[in-house]
């Protein structure tokens, strides 16, 4: 809509404006808007022109034209079908590579900035070309300015204003970038989170990269954007290794049950060697106790 409204308009004002109002009312402000900026361009075209300048000036159109209207709806629009349409890995890789792709052809900042830059631009380059001309005829500009003839006591100057139509760019190239950026995002981190490929790339995160996670995992969550998962947080095991754990786990009850024979012989075995340590046992005191007799015998 903004391409069609009009962004800026430029008044003439001072000696020169109010001669041509006088000789044509309303001449002396010309609004301008992205589409009215393209057919000026052709419009002011000279007829004379060789082939090299038509068509420079019909590519500058043509792009200028893709750039600031066509690109932005094309970006728009593959940014809803990515949050809205489910699709496998292969497909919102490609929608994300062509999404990049238009991202870096969409110029509505650099309308932006160029119209913002000019209308400060404007009046400075005014006072540069008139500068001392004027000032032999200074008296007669103050008379215009006492007679509400014009607003400024000068030669000329041109005085632009900023319109609703540019304020509504900015507001859409704010939109369309927040809107990039949380897509995008989002829609990385659901490749990283399901692609073999990402996984295996994947490194750990720094204590910065988890708080930041962190943060921006609340954030979303705070606006009902999203229901993520903190990536700093712990995963939990895949299901193949809670199979194997349960097949761990059948292995040694299977284990621990044991059949009848197997039972009475471990018995047995115990028995025994509770009878070999007794066994040692007296055979311990014994020799303690024979042990001073026999050094009685000898001395």
């Amino acid at each position: 809509v903004a391409f069609f409204i009009t962004g800026f308009e430029v008044e003439v004002v001072g000696l020169l404006g109010v001669i041509q109002e006088n000789a044509k009312p309303g001449s002396s402000v010309q609004t301008f808007s992205p589409l009215l900026i393209a057919q000026k361009m052709i419009e002011y075209l000279p007829s004379d022109s060789d082939g090299g300048i038509i068509f420079g000036t019909y590519c500058l159109v043509i792009t200028f034209s893709l750039c600031v209207l066509v690109v932005p709806i094309m970006e728009s629009c593959f940014l809803l079908w990515i949050w809205v349409v489910p699709c496998n890995v292969a497909t919102l890789k490609v929608c994300l590579r062509a999404n990049e792709i238009l991202a870096s052809f969409q110029y509505m900042e650099v309308y932006i900035i160029a119209v913002l830059v000019g209308c400060l631009q404007i009046p400075v380059v005014c006072d540069l070309l008139v500068g001392d001309k004027c000032d032999d005829i200074q008296w007669f500009l103050n008379l215009l300015v006492t007679d509400d003839k014009t607003t400024h006591a000068t030669c000329f100057q041109m005085v632009p204003k900023v319109k609703a139509g540019l304020w509504l760019h900015f507001a859409a190239s704010f939109i369309l970038y927040f809107a990039h950026t949380t897509v995008r995002e989002l829609a990385m981190s659901t490749v990283r989170s399901i692609d073999p490929i990402k996984i295996q790339q994947s490194k750990p995160l720094t204590k910065k990269q988890q708080t930041y996670c962190r943060d921006r995992v609340i954030c979303l969550k705070n606006v009902c954007l999203a229901v993520l998962t903190d990536p700093s947080e712990p995963k939990p095991e895949p299901k193949y290794f809670e199979k194997s754990q349960v097949r761990h786990e059948t292995d040694d009850t299977k284990k621990d049950i044991k059949t009848e024979p197997e039972a009475a012989l471990e018995q047995h075995t115990e028995s025994n060697t509770s009878l070999d340590l007794q066994g040692t046992a007296e055979t311990k005191t014994r020799a303690e106790e024979n042990a001073p007799k026999e050094s009685k015998e000898r001395d």
